[in-house]
């Protein structure tokens, strides 16, 4: 014998699942620390379409240390990247943080 499920379980069902995707999301963003700051980027692409060319990474890089400090943060496709431009900021995040 087939049953249906009336309305109210479906919404029902609908409303507990929104309810622990919400609080999955706040608990994830609220237990991070902030990214360093770096360009605006694009959802799902991340800062794909900013990308320079390889010939051109080191120029680019630099100007925008310029704008937003010695560590910039960039996310392309999922992945994260750290851009360190000066050799205080490698020396501070490499020597002096790391556990070892």
């Amino acid at each position: 014998m087939l049953t249906t499920f009336a309305p109210s379980y479906y919404s029902a069902f609908l409303l507990v699942f929104a309810a622990v995707a919400a609080g999955w999301a706040f608990t994830k963003k609220r237990n991070q620390l902030p990214y360093p700051p770096g360009p605006r980027r694009d959802p799902f692409i991340g800062h794909l379409r900013s990308m320079p060319l390889l010939e051109e990474q080191a120029d680019v890089f630099h100007g925008w240390a310029k704008i937003y400090g010695d560590v910039i943060f960039l996310e392309v496709l999922g992945k994260k990247l750290l851009i360190l431009d000066s050799v205080e900021a490698v020396n501070e995040l490499l020597e002096k943080r790391s556990p070892n």
